[in-house]
């Protein structure tokens, strides 16, 4: 019995075996000169910083939170489980 590892590993299907081979080198190449924990924080902060905005500009327009409070459709779904 192989398995797909195997398989991959040992060149029974070489373009699956290529694709694997080039993916791997190119993530080894690519993490030695970009830095992805900076784009990672990047696009964490700035989902943080857009819902904590969205939450502020609602907050005055409306005079609650558009973020913070669910739709009255789910609320009342989450009655009913409760």
């Amino acid at each position: 019995m192989t398995t797909l590892v195997y398989d991959t590993v040992t060149w029974r299907f070489p373009r699956a075996s290529a694709i694997a081979l080039f993916l791997i080198v190119s993530s080894i190449l690519s993490s030695q000169f970009v830095n992805f924990s900076r784009f990672i924080f990047r696009i964490l902060w700035l989902s943080f910083a857009s819902t904590a905005t969205i939450e502020a500009i609602s907050k005055l327009v409306t005079g609650r939170g558009l973020v913070r409070y669910p739709s009255p459709l789910f609320d009342k779904s989450l009655n009913c489980i409760m």
